[in-house]
């Protein structure tokens, strides 16, 4: 379910916020958090919930929110719209079970609408203090992406001022032929990470 996928990622963002803040506690100060889909996103929210921490960051074919996924991307095609109209709606009789209540497309924008609001408030990156540098992020995103939408993607991209490479191909292709590319935009943020660290050092000098 959408609580499922909300609770296990959040138990994700948790632990990834501790691990950061224990090595950076120990002194380690090239640190990176990489996520692919919706470990992307995850990534992102627990980099932007380390504002003290020069952390970077590597969505692969991750958005900004949660909200384009359930609402607009595929998995909207698969969610159970008369349930969750019937869950909002007041206006059904006691003892009225989902399958008799007419859900139209006016209906089902209304969920949407209401869906879209609740995801973006809890897993919204905006909703998070954001990066400490805003230059250590490298996003990649493949153009075709019907899981985690292009836009989601971009969206994120402007919130930063990192960068964001496209690639060709959908969720499933990009995951299984884009590895080369991913593998350079890690090297190309620990190499961001090293050239800042090389700076502070030079400037203490």
């Amino acid at each position: 379910t959408v609580t499922d996928m909300l609770s296990s990622g959040y138990g994700v963002v948790d632990d990834s916020r501790h691990l950061i803040q224990h090595f950076h506690d120990l002194g380690h100060d090239r640190l990176c958090l990489v996520g692919l889909s919706m470990g992307g996103e995850m990534a992102a929210l627990a980099a932007a919930s380390l504002p003290h921490i020069h952390v970077g960051l590597v969505p692969l074919m991750g958005g900004d929110s949660a909200k384009p996924v359930w609402t607009e991307g595929c998995l909207s095609h698969v969610i159970h719209w008369r349930k969750l109209f019937g869950e909002l709606d007041t206006r059904r009789a006691p003892g009225e079970s989902d399958h008799e209540i007419e859900v139209g497309e006016k209906e089902q924008n209304i969920v949407k609408h209401k869906l879209a609001q609740i995801l973006d408030s809890i897993s919204g990156f905006h909703t998070f203090p954001g990066l400490k540098n805003k230059s250590l992020i490298k996003q990649v995103q493949a153009v075709g992406d019907g899981f985690v939408l292009k836009s989601s993607s971009v969206k994120l991209f402007e919130q930063n001022e990192g960068e964001i490479r496209f690639v060709p191909g959908g969720h499933v292709t990009g995951f299984v032929t884009k590895q080369f590319d991913f593998e350079d935009a890690c090297f190309d943020c620990l190499g961001e990470l090293d050239r800042l660290r090389d700076v502070k050092r030079t400037s203490k000098e």
